[in-house]
């Protein structure tokens, strides 16, 4: 982390100058976002479009913005790493769940299959490594075993940080494994990390050592 925090953008966002500027931006190009979201679900309504189409709300990181003293969008905190996931199946089969909120595990790599499902074509599941999400949409009781874990991976060969610590690219990497209360990782050749989401949801103590 002190070799992250050296880098130019969390040099930045170190001070509150820095926050206190990108931070009121960052939230009208939210603002901006959901007013040209609501345009296109208007029109989409208007048209009949809705009944027919799976739409599917998602990104693929957050942002630190000054959290953790860091900037960016990297490393293994829920700030970045839980996204938004919001999905619209028009199907009947998924009105017994609509509008409900799940807290049940999911991942980047479920949106492919997802798709797939959605247009009745093969998942292939000897490249694909997600899970379709409808079975999730369509368990109203929230039944359905589900996945325990959610797994993430860092390369930070190309950062500025692996220079100063002098690795190799080979070096630069770590993996994550979080369940509904642990976050565990495993960085190669340094200290594991270990943090307790349910008595430390913002990921400040570290009990890895």
């Amino acid at each position: 982390m002190r070799a992250y925090r050296q880098h130019e953008e969390s040099l930045s966002f170190a001070r509150d100058e820095c926050v206190r500027t990108v931070r009121p931006a960052y939230q009208g190009l939210i603002s901006q976002l959901d007013t040209h979201l609501g345009r296109l679900f208007d029109y989409m309504e208007g048209a009949g479009l809705m009944r027919n189409t799976l739409v599917v709300f998602t990104s693929d990181h957050g942002d630190f913005l000054g959290d953790h003293w860091l900037g960016e969008k990297e490393l293994f905190y829920d700030t970045v790493q839980r996204v938004p996931l919001i999905v619209m199946d028009p199907g009947g089969a998924a009105d017994t769940t609509r509008g409900q909120v799940q807290q049940r595990l999911v991942e980047s790599v479920d949106i492919v299959p997802t798709i797939l499902r959605a247009l009745d074509m093969p998942e292939a599941g000897h490249r694909l490594e997600g899970r379709a999400l409808q079975p999730l949409l369509h368990d109203a009781a929230h039944e359905m075993p589900w996945r325990e874990v959610a797994v993430s991976e860092l390369d930070y060969s190309f950062r500025q940080a692996r220079g100063m610590l002098g690795k190799t690219p080979q070096q630069a990497r770590a993996w994550s494994v979080r369940t509904d209360r642990w976050r565990y990782v495993y960085w190669l050749d340094e200290p594991e990390q270990l943090f307790d989401l349910r008595d430390d949801p913002d990921e400040f103590q570290d009990l890895g050592r």
